[in-house]
């Protein structure tokens, strides 16, 4: 008898192509014998549809392919300025095919956080993993904040359970995407990194989530910047977005918002394709801008998009050069240090 690891994989391939007679008769029969395993089936089907019919949306990941290739000791929890120096907006095309294959992989990657589930010999389920399967309903019908409070509960006696480390890669991805629960984001992502470092290492963003939290905890235990992005996002404010750079200059935030700036230049533009639209964005949201912290930091995401995706090592040179000279001083240093790392390059 296949175990529930391949079960699920079976159900995740027909959805995709006819299964072979041998594989579609294991899977109707294993289907028929658990209700569990209907349920998901089931969630899986209707969570499949809503995705053919929605564009799915990247735009808060765009960041996280920036960690994909920095190794893998434990995180740091301390906030280098040498990991701003690398543009966020220049990753978007990488995480995009990233995404694309774990959601190919995954029987439920297209739930928040969801990763495939450990190897199960037996039928019966852990406490954790039921609780995983209420949770996955939960979320088909947005019910985060009970879909995060049941595997919070499942979680309180844990022990070895092989989907604790799963479960809590949910409540990390729930907490900080859907409910911007902050805090509780925050421990659920550095319980991931000491407790579940395979897990905490598989996704590049939790890198990016956990020292993005720990950022803002660190300058205002309210995560005033984070909410404040949150809020110039919904509202689709540029002048909003503009506040924020010149607040929080030279800080994962600030490139955030940064990006977000210039994806919203290029709706209004009406442009956004392209090879190197992003380059053509960020440079219409800097004509749109008027603080001057706000134009040096956006200057300092040019510089690394035309770096990054053009090659063109004078043109970024002569932008970091600029801010480097200016006045605002964590700037400054932000443009010396990306300055040094583009000579080093060329």
């Amino acid at each position: 008898m296949f175990g529930r690891s391949r079960i699920r994989g079976l159900m995740a391939q027909a959805v995709y192509e006819e299964l072979d007679p041998q594989d579609r008769e294991a899977l109707d029969r294993a289907l028929e014998q658990s209700k569990e395993l209907r349920a998901e089936a089931e969630a899986l089907g209707v969570l499949v549809d809503g995705i053919a019919r929605e564009e799915v949306e990247l735009d808060r990941d765009l960041v996280a392919a920036v960690w994909a290739g920095i190794g893998t000791e434990t995180a740091p929890l301390t906030i280098r300025r040498a990991h701003l120096v690398v543009s966020f907006a220049a990753f978007a095309l990488v995480l995009s095919g990233v995404v694309y294959m774990v959601a190919m992989r995954s029987p439920v990657a297209h739930a928040p956080g969801v990763a495939e589930a450990p190897a199960a010999s037996e039928e019966a389920a852990s406490p954790v993993e039921t609780a995983l399967l209420q949770g996955r309903a939960l979320m088909l019908e947005r019910d985060y904040p009970k879909a995060y409070v049941t595997l919070a509960h499942a979680l309180e006696n844990e022990g070895d359970d092989a989907y604790a480390g799963e479960a809590r890669q949910v409540m990390a991805d729930l907490a900080y995407s859907e409910l911007r629960w902050y805090p509780e984001a925050f421990a659920d992502y550095d319980a991931l990194r000491v407790r579940y470092r395979s897990v905490f290492q598989s996704k590049p963003e939790n890198l990016l989530h956990l020292n993005l939290l720990d950022e803002a905890r660190g300058r205002d235990d309210s995560y005033a910047s984070l909410h404040a992005l949150d809020t110039a996002r919904r509202g689709e404010s540029l002048d909003g977005l503009e506040r924020l750079l010149a607040r929080y200059p030279a800080t994962y935030v600030a490139s955030l918002a940064a990006d977000e700036m210039a994806r919203l230049s290029a709706k209004l533009d009406g442009t956004g394709a392209g090879e190197h639209w992003r380059v053509a964005a960020m440079e219409s949201a800097l004509a749109r801008c008027t603080d001057p912290v706000a134009r040096a930091q956006l200057k300092v995401e040019i510089g690394h998009l035309v770096s990054q995706e053009l090659n063109d090592a004078e043109r970024a040179r002569a932008l970091y050069e600029e801010v480097a000279e200016s006045e605002f001083t964590v700037l400054a240093e932000l443009a010396q240090d990306s300055l040094e790392r583009l000579n080093d390059r060329w």
